[in-house]
């Protein structure tokens, strides 16, 4: 019995070629290596000069922002709930954050006017934040006193 040292190790190398016995005719097929990608065709794509690129512009922001305002006053004056009216009154404030943020990015400004866009859509985020929550404050109080939040059964305001 030969004796294998812990410390060889065996080499492997892999066939040439792959023999085939067919109604006893041998023959012998080429085996060809896998290919690999390379690291340039993993990062870029091949890209087809005959296929249109889709490319986000400014007039997809204004559309769904013009879409979501739309929701937003339709909410507000189709909707008798309080806290349905306060959603509404959010999706129309998100509305106008998507458009100055698509002017922001497709507008020929300068980066200091950028910065004054991102700085409102700050203080819009921030006055619909406080707004939510004092209106959230007054719905339950007058939930507490008139059991409902309906707009058409609240008279708590009227002279």
């Amino acid at each position: 019995m030969p004796h294998i040292s812990p410390t060889r190790e065996a080499q492997i190398e892999p066939p040439n070629s792959l023999s085939l016995s067919l109604d006893g005719a041998t023959r012998e097929t080429p085996i060809e290596p896998p290919v690999r990608p390379t690291l340039e065709a993993a990062i870029e794509p091949p890209i087809n000069p005959t296929s249109e690129t889709h490319m986000l512009e400014l007039a997809h922001f204004q559309v769904i922002g013009a879409a979501l305002f739309a929701i937003g006053i339709y909410g507000v004056l189709a909707r008798r709930s309080a806290v349905l009216i306060l959603m509404s009154i959010e999706l129309m404030l998100n509305a106008v954050n998507i458009n100055l943020i698509g002017f922001a990015a497709f507008g020929d400004f300068t980066q200091d006017q950028r910065a004054l866009g991102q700085v409102l859509i700050i203080f819009v985020i921030t006055i619909a934040a406080a707004e939510l929550a004092l209106a959230i404050a007054i719905i339950l109080r007058l939930y507490r006193n008139r059991s409902s939040v309906n707009i058409d059964q609240i008279n708590l305001m009227k002279w």
